[in-house]
């Protein structure tokens, strides 16, 4: 058994640790990778969407990278980084 979801940035963080906690596999697939697969309708919604990303898992199940999580320093290394990132982003705002 496996797990796949949408890679949302750092929104995924919680839900990566606690599956890693119990070994699960978990796969992480980018939205144009999937699209550009699976036929997503116009009329799109929570329910659909899942449906569709079970079915791209399905399919490819041989061709999906799993997450293997990162080091302590390099997961608070990426932290800093996306904190910086917005620093920035709220300074450059404050200046013009």
């Amino acid at each position: 058994m496996c797990f796949a979801f949408e890679y949302t940035g750092v929104y995924n963080n919680i839900v990566l640790k606690l599956l890693e906690k119990y070994n699960f596999k978990v796969a992480l697939l980018y939205p144009g990778s999937i699209k550009a697969v699976v036929n997503f309708d116009r009329a799109k919604n929570d329910t659909i969407d899942a449906q569709k990303i079970a079915e791209f898992a399905y399919r490819f199940y041989d061709k999906l990278n799993f997450y293997s999580p990162l080091s302590n320093e390099m997961q608070e290394l990426k932290e800093l980084i996306t904190e910086r990132s917005a620093l920035v982003k709220v300074k450059k705002s404050a200046h013009q």
